[in-house]
């Protein structure tokens, strides 16, 4: 077999392949084997047929059937050979093949980039301080006391800022309704609500008479349509209602499943510190990763970038429908989301790169401890036996994904260790 390398862009290559004939006719012969013994030929009982009238009746399926088996077997020693460190599965093209005469074909590749490492040790990179305070803590329950708070009914008197009422609207833009609820319940805040609801029923008293008022649309108003338009509402105020906030003592702590106030404000102090800990480290990651990437220039794998510029981009369509973004909106971002997402999606392609050639040179491989580890770990915080989180993950293929996920961490830690950090209050 003979093997010719040459390069046809960045972090591609195009293997010439040519096989010699006997090999061709060596596995030609084995096809025909196959084949006379499965032939249904007129005249022959299966399996029975001369070679000759095998070959008649079945030239094409063995022409076709001996290419494949060559390349096949080929190709593999073909890249070994050529020491090519290659990504994915080539694409054969431009096969040949003719009696008597080697079977050539082009085998295109892409290939991981060579990457030198420079200037790793010894990043200069700022961390934010973990610091929690009481204050922090006290907020955190404040909080917690708002999510448990409860909307009590309130005898008839005027509305003030602050009240919760239950109400039945309309907007009519024209001559048209175009929006209508029943028994709604409003927080009534004046500086923040745009409709201008609230702002009228401050002083007012629940009772059968709707209160009417006009006003302009926002003209930021998700329904294109009606955006900065005049319009009008009724408002029909039926209940009164104000928010009770449990207070902060032992029965709430219980409430929320801890034995004492102390306990839960302990409780409350771990879970920030847990959650300052991980934001300092995502923020140390991300110096790490823009150094790395403007100490370094290559060229990687266009097909790699183009795969992953198209999930970042169904991902970013898909934030901005969940956000409740109109279809035609979203199609008049698209140019701009096309954009970020192929600039986003080269950064993070080379930033695999080169954390990946940063374990191949520290030799920072995963174990099978610490993937079963991790997995334990996955499978305490989803009440879930390991074996499940095991097998679900190998149906998925998703294995590799979090022995990647597993070495990322490692390189990053190692980086971390070899960096100047100079920590700073939040």
């Amino acid at each position: 077999m003979k093997v010719a390398v040459a390069t046809s862009g960045a972090c591609q290559r195009e293997l010439k392949v040519e096989v010699a004939p006997d090999a061709v006719a060596a596995a030609r012969e084995e096809v025909y084997r196959q084949l006379q013994r499965v032939a249904r030929v007129p005249g022959f009982r299966v399996g029975h047929a001369p070679r000759e009238l095998v070959a008649q009746h079945y030239a094409t399926r063995a022409r076709e059937e001996t290419i494949r088996r060559v390349i096949t077997e080929s190709l593999p020693k073909a890249v070994q050979e050529t020491k090519l460190d290659v990504l994915g599965d080539p694409e054969v093209t431009q096969v040949a093949l003719d009696d008597g005469k080697p079977l050539t074909f082009i085998a295109r590749c892409e290939i991981m980039p060579a990457i030198k490492l420079r200037g790793v040790k010894g990043l200069k990179i700022t961390r934010p301080k973990v610091l929690v305070t009481d204050a922090r803590v006290e907020e955190v329950l404040a909080r917690l006391q708002e999510q448990r708070a409860e909307l009590t009914p309130v005898p008839p008197r005027p509305v003030v800022a602050g009240d919760y009422v239950v109400v039945d609207f309309s907007c009519t833009v024209g001559e048209k309704v175009v929006e209508r609820r029943q028994a709604t319940v409003l927080g009534v805040k004046p500086e923040e609500d745009t409709s201008g609801i609230s702002r009228h029923l401050v002083g007012a008293t629940p009772g059968p008479a709707a209160i009417t008022f006009d006003t302009t649309l926002p003209a930021d108003l998700p329904a294109k349509e009606y955006a900065g338009k005049p319009a009008t509402f009724a408002v029909t105020l039926k209940e009164l209602k104000t928010k009770q906030v449990p207070p902060l003592d032992e029965a709430f702590a219980k409430l929320l499943g801890v034995e004492s106030l102390e306990a839960l404000r302990a409780r409350m102090r771990q879970d920030l510190e847990r959650e300052l800990t991980a934001q300092a480290r995502r923020a140390t990651e991300e110096q790490i990763g823009q150094a790395l990437l403007a100490q370094h220039t290559f060229d990687v794998p266009a097909s790699l970038v183009q795969s992953q510029a198209q999930r970042m981009l169904q991902q970013a369509q898909l934030r901005l429908v969940y956000q409740g973004i109109p279809p035609e909106e979203i199609e008049q971002r698209r140019q701009l989301l096309v954009e970020e997402s192929k600039r986003d999606a080269l950064k993070q392609v080379k930033l695999f790169f080169l954390l990946r050639q940063v374990a191949k040179e520290r030799q920072l491989a995963v174990t099978e401890a610490e993937i079963e580890q991790r997995i334990q770990a996955m499978a305490a915080s989803s009440r879930r036996p390991p074996e499940q989180v095991r097998a679900e993950l190998a149906q998925q293929r998703l294995l590799s994904e979090l022995t990647w996920d597993i070495t990322r961490g490692k390189v990053f830690d190692a980086l971390v260790a070899d960096a100047i950090i100079q920590e700073v209050t939040a």
